[in-house]
């Protein structure tokens, strides 16, 4: 007989300070100079969303290149409005 599968959602507070510390290793990767897209998944796989976070935040970060045939994409941090 199998274990029966107990499913524990994270608690919200903790999910938020999850979400936060993405946020600020991701804010202080694209500090230091620009990035791609490989470099800030290995922060958190969905970067796409911690960046558009960032961007509501006020943070100007742009794309100043990508590379169709190895999806490859470079983010950079321009500045805070």
């Amino acid at each position: 007989d199998a274990a029966p599968v107990i499913s524990v959602a994270p608690s919200l507070p903790a999910e938020r300070l999850r979400l936060s510390a993405q946020r600020q290793k991701m804010l202080g990767r694209l500090q230091q100079g620009p990035a791609t897209n490989l470099q800030l998944a290995l922060i958190g796989y969905r970067y796409g969303a911690r960046i558009h976070e960032l961007r509501k935040a006020g943070y100007e970060i742009v794309i100043t290149a990508k590379n169709v045939e190895t999806g490859e994409t470079i983010y950079e941090l321009r500045g805070q409005k």
